[in-house]
């Protein structure tokens, strides 16, 4: 940026101006577009993926348009590792004020019914999906109790309701997201920590693409009340408004984004 350049960061209406946000499986889909908005939107963004090269090349893009991030290479199923993480943030950024835990299993699913998933993907499925979530979420809580202050958003999944066939393990995954988001919310409203999930349907991404043949992917748009494709931009919004002040006041919920194809 230039010197006679406006900053970025004097607006008073950016919503996450000066807040430091950390998003996991952040380097690409849904992850990337949060990654990018935030920024935007004032946040200095830690990117944290295993595809540590998708990641850099998304900071490289952030610091482009004139704003902080941070590329970092985490296996978030790994205790070690992820505390590691947390320790780089603190020592680049000083503090943790948003997580979204987006990191997942999704693109190398294996599509079977649920007596012909293997034991060892079912596992590998809950280590990451779900154990990710509460040791990345463990690791930033005492940071956000200390300060009194945090936003921690959780990525679901429609398939809780829409349930399709040959993903169990993928939905019993993100039906215990949703069950971690409520307990942790009652446990951390005290410390003015609020705690929610967004539960996105299909959303075309690369993953999307990889994973679902396109008679299943005509289906379920077919099904809902907005029929069209969905875009990861479609998501974001959501998520910004739960990682900013405006959501004070809203902790424990799961919010769906799917075009209206689950009405509830």
């Amino acid at each position: 940026m230039s010197s006679d350049s406006k900053n970025p960061f004097d607006s008073p209406s950016l919503r996450l101006k000066g807040k430091v946000a950390l998003v996991t499986g952040g380097a690409g889909g849904i992850g990337g577009s949060i990654c990018l908005r935030f920024a935007e939107e004032g946040a200095r963004v830690v990117v944290v993926d295993l595809d540590i090269l998708a990641a850099s090349d998304l900071t490289k893009t952030i610091g482009e348009m004139g704003y902080e991030s941070l590329a970092l290479k985490t296996d978030v199923s790994n205790d070690a590792d992820v505390q590691n993480m947390v320790k780089k943030v603190i020592d680049t950024f000083g503090t943790v004020d948003i997580l979204v835990n987006n990191a997942a299993i999704y693109s190398t699913l294996s599509l079977l019914p649920c007596e012909e998933i293997e034991e060892d993907e079912w596992d590998k499925v809950f280590k990451v999906n779900v154990k990710g979530v509460w040791l990345c979420s463990k690791a930033v809580i005492p940071i956000m109790k200390a300060k009194r202050y945090g936003k921690i958003i959780n990525i679901a999944s429609g398939a809780v309701w829409s349930a399709p066939e040959h993903m169990a393990h993928y939905v019993a995954s993100k039906s215990a997201i949703i069950g971690l988001t409520r307990v942790m919310a009652r446990e951390l409203g005290d410390f003015n920590i609020q705690v929610n999930a967004v539960a996105p349907g299909l959303i075309m991404t690369n993953a999307s693409k990889n994973l679902h043949p396109e008679s299943f992917i005509k289906r379920s748009y077919g099904r809902k009340s907005i029929k069209r494709i969905a875009h990861p931009m479609d998501v974001v919004g959501l998520v910004l408004f739960l990682a900013s002040d405006d959501s004070n006041y809203i902790t424990g919920q799961t919010v769906v984004v799917d075009g209206g194809g689950v009405l509830r």
